[in-house]
């Protein structure tokens, strides 16, 4: 008897995990309120002075790559680096590599025209998150492949998610205030770059950390704290600017994450939104030319959501189709 193997298009479909996408989208569209390109004065979305949003990302980066890791638990360390690596850099894709392209043209045309180090910093360190996340990824997959106690990982992992964030908290960077009740920073020493790696290495490994522990067999409690961690994030996302709001979302971000995972939802429009959320991210490069040469607010805010759903189009273009095949979505625990 022929078996035939069955083709790509045959093999079942593996959904994303909606509400993660729908996390994704929220968190970075509080970064663009961050990054005061909301074009309207606002008291909400305003998550604090170092933009916890982005941890979220980190932690969330973290426990994928644990998984990933798990695996490729047979590979080398150099094959381990060249797939995730690999993988990393594929999704960026062409749209990084012209952000990077623009932050270059920034600083090198700021500090012609303006010998400041400053504005260089303020511009090109829209990508930074991207630059930490993939230097943590290469110190994390290093450690772990290297140290084969896993008692020793775990107080490794402790020691940088505490000793990140305390030297991160120690050396924060200057902030002030826009028109749009949002946030810009100015880097001035040495100290405050070398933070923020400490600070992605932290909370990346406190992810890793997180896909150690063991999944729960209590559906129904798994369930509910899904959904209600998933409502008190967004909502104290949302929320004004209170006292330690940055210190209680980054501490909620790991039981969030860690039952999320545990819960099966699929909702196209939901995943939608999270496709959005890396062009929303790369595209505040060319938003900060345009706004640099004075163009209007709107416009520019106009620029970062219609250019994400043009970017996004095969997204958008494979949501109208579930949409027309009657998919509205799955659930299960």
């Amino acid at each position: 008897m022929i078996v035939q193997e069955a083709t790509f298009s045959e093999r079942p479909k593996i959904h994303k995990n909606s509400i993660i996408e729908l996390l994704r989208f929220v968190m970075a569209f509080s970064i663009l309120f961050f990054h005061s390109y909301f074009p309207f004065p606002t008291k909400y979305f305003d998550v604090g002075s170092w933009a916890v949003s982005v941890d979220f990302f980190f932690v969330l980066g973290g426990y994928l790559l644990f998984s990933s890791l798990q695996r490729l638990q047979d590979l080398s360390l150099k094959q381990k680096l060249g797939k995730i690596l690999g993988k990393k850099l594929q999704k960026l894709g062409l749209l990084f590599v012209i952000a990077s392209g623009l932050a270059l043209w920034e600083a090198i045309y700021l500090t012609m025209s303006e010998p400041n180090i400053t504005n260089m910093a303020y511009f090109f360190g829209y990508l930074w998150f991207i630059f930490v996340e993939i230097i943590a990824i290469i110190l994390v997959i290093c450690l772990v492949s290297l140290v084969k106690n896993k008692k020793i990982i775990i107080l490794l992992g402790l020691l940088f998610f505490v000793g990140g964030y305390a030297y991160f908290m120690n050396f924060p960077p200057p902030y002030y205030r826009t028109p749009t009740l949002g946030y810009q920073i100015n880097f001035v020493r040495s100290q405050e770059p070398i933070g923020y790696v400490l600070r992605g290495m932290g909370s990346l490994f406190g992810g890793y950390l997180l896909g150690m522990l063991p999944k729960i067999n209590l559906k129904v409690l798994k369930l509910l704290l899904s959904i209600l961690l998933t409502i008190t994030v967004i909502t104290l996302v949302i929320l004004p600017y209170f006292p330690y709001k940055e210190v209680i979302l980054l501490f909620l971000f790991f039981p969030l994450i860690y039952f999320v995972f545990q819960v099966n939802f699929h909702l196209p429009f939901l995943d939608y939104l999270g496709s959005l959320s890396l062009a929303l991210y790369l595209l505040q490069t060319s938003a900060a030319i345009l706004s640099y040469f004075r163009l209007d607010a709107q416009l520019v805010f106009a620029f970062l959501i219609i250019g994400s759903v043009l970017i996004n189009a095969k997204s958008l273009n494979e949501f109208l189709l579930t949409i027309k095949n009657k998919d509205f979505g799955a659930f299960s625990w």
